[in-house]
């Protein structure tokens, strides 16, 4: 264990400032974090699959206050999204990699298999000559032209575009999940306190990514 400021962790704003314990998830991008007797689960999500989208947007699409869909309220994403979709000069794909290829896999691959998938996916007008954008700063093996950007979903609208499209696809999928025990429809999966009850009173469901799981059962 270490102690760590949070802004290392993540960007500041988003969550905790001060000193936070961090206990690392191997593998998988995730960490839970302990501040003043309170456990919260940030990162990835324990249930569902990994989700990634791709958006060629027209230079006269109505970007004003498109940004990363963690930073816009549920209901200006989804006005993102409806915006996105109904546009007819916006194409765009989604596609996803699921819960068992992510714990097949793990989750860096399972997102790159899932991005690929996305890329494969997207229909461009004829003659278009593609350059490829991608958020973060992992490794590529692509054909076409592409630059990484690190916090590329904050610096690019395209990739903006794409996160709001992934992130509102995905929270549907998750409500639309059909379970007795599980709650999804509130928690989208994530590891909230509610998620974690559930999780330890009923075990797994088929929804869920049992690699990210396994540390919060008995």
């Amino acid at each position: 264990s270490t102690t760590l400021s949070v802004k290392s962790l993540h960007r500041s704003h988003f969550f905790y400032s001060g000193p936070v314990f961090c206990l690392s998830l191997p593998f998988h991008h995730n960490f839970c974090v302990r501040r003043n007797g309170q456990s919260y689960f940030t990162g990835n999500s324990l249930a569902g699959p990994v989700v990634t989208a791709a958006v060629s947007l027209p230079r006269d699409f109505p970007v004003e206050d498109l940004t990363d869909s963690k930073l816009l309220r549920p209901a200006r994403r989804l006005y993102f999204s409806h915006l996105l979709i109904s546009h007819p000069r916006v194409y765009y794909s989604i596609s996803s990699a699921s819960a068992q290829e992510i714990d097949s896999l793990n989750i860096l691959q399972a997102t790159l298999l899932s991005f690929r998938r996305s890329l494969n996916a997207l229909v461009l007008p004829f003659g278009s000559v593609p350059f490829v954008l991608i958020d973060g700063r992992d490794k590529h093996s692509l054909t076409l032209p592409f630059k990484t950007i690190v916090s590329g979903d904050r610096l690019s609208y395209s990739i903006s575009a794409a996160s709001v499209l992934a992130k509102v696809y995905r929270d549907n999928l998750l409500t639309s999940l059909l379970s007795s025990n599980y709650s999804f429809s509130r928690h989208k999966g994530y590891g909230t306190s509610l998620h974690l009850h559930e999780l330890s009173t009923f075990g797994l469901s088929p929804f869920h990514r049992r690699t990210f799981c396994k540390k919060f059962l008995k």
